[in-house]
C-alpha cells in the first residue's frame, strides 16, 4: 500500500505545483511576502493536525519513543538549529523564489523547477560520486 501511496504523491504532486504556479501568476494580486505568509500559516496549521492526529490514532501512541517532544528533550540544540534552518529557507528562500516566480512567470518557472530533480541527481553524481539507479 505505500507504494501505491509514494506513486500517487510522486505523480499529484507536480500537478498542484502547476496549478500553484499558474494561480499565482493569474490570479494572486497580493505580495510575494503576503503569499508566503499566507503558505506558512496554512502549511503550519495542516501540519500541526496532521500530528496530533497521528499522535492520537498511531499504533504506539502511549509509548515515550512517539513524543514528538521526545527528539527536543533529548537533543534540544539540533533541533533548535533544525527550527532555525527551516525558518530561515522557508521565509527567505521561498520569498526569494516566489518573487522570481513573479519575474519569470509560470511557464519558465515550471521548465526550471521540473529539471531540478534531474539536476540533482546528475550533480550528486558528478560531486559526490553516488550511483544512479532506477529504484526498485
Amino acid at each position: 500500500m505505500s507504494v501505491l501511496w509514494g506513486t500517487l504523491s510522486a505523480f499529484t504532486s507536480p500537478l498542484l505545483m502547476t496549478i500553484g504556479f499558474i494561480i499565482w501568476d493569474k490570479l494572486w494580486t497580493g505580495s510575494a511576502f503576503s503569499l508566503n505568509m499566507y503558505k506558512c500559516t496554512l502549511s503550519a496549521l495542516l501540519s500541526l493536525v496532521a500530528s496530533l492526529l497521528s499522535r492520537h490514532f498511531g499504533a504506539d501512541a502511549d509509548a515515550e519513543d512517539s513524543s514528538s517532544l521526545s527528539a527536543l528533550r533529548s537533543a534540544p540544540a539540533p533541533c533548535l538549529w533544525l527550527v532555525l534552518s527551516a525558518f530561515i529557507g522557508i521565509t527567505v528562500g521561498d520569498l526569494l523564489w516566489l518573487q522570481a516566480l513573479k519575474a519569470l512567470g509560470a511557464r519558465r518557472t515550471i521548465v526550471v523547477d521540473t529539471s531540478k530533480p534531474a539536476m540533482a541527481a546528475v550533480m550528486g553524481k558528478l560531486l559526490l560520486g553516488e550511483d544512479l539507479s532506477w529504484p526498485g
